[in-house]
């Protein structure tokens, strides 16, 4: 499904302008644990479209994101939880406290009663 695709490609993206690299780069790396997604409704050909993520947890070593994705409307949205890992190693990982703190200061919600959370999730 395209949607799936758009919503990792933002994914992608997402951390390279966090993280300043892509996952994979610079020693820390993503697999994703999980994936949901509720598709709403079709786009066509040729459409605009927007997709949005924010980040709704983060824990030691993994993080939530939610994405949505919208041609005026919402055609979906869903969530993936992805663990970070040592691309040396192959092993889960705590990613460093700059990176994390990268994160969270994109997202003015963490933390809020709006629900967002930093927390153990791992």
């Amino acid at each position: 499904m395209i949607y799936l695709d758009w919503c990792q490609e933002a994914r992608s993206r997402h951390f390279a302008l966090v993280a300043g690299h892509f996952p994979g780069q610079g020693g820390i790396g993503l697999v994703v644990r999980s994936v949901e997604f509720t598709y709403h409704k079709s786009m066509l050909l040729g459409e605009q479209t927007l997709i949005t993520t924010r980040l709704k947890r983060i824990g030691s070593t993994s993080f939530v994101q939610e994405y949505a994705i919208w041609n005026g409307e919402l055609c979906g949205e869903g969530a993936v939880t992805c663990v970070f890992y040592d691309v040396q190693a192959g092993t889960k990982a705590n990613p460093c406290q700059a990176l994390r703190n990268a994160m969270i200061v994109r997202e003015p919600l963490l933390g809020s009663p709006a629900g967002l959370q930093v927390e153990e999730i791992d």
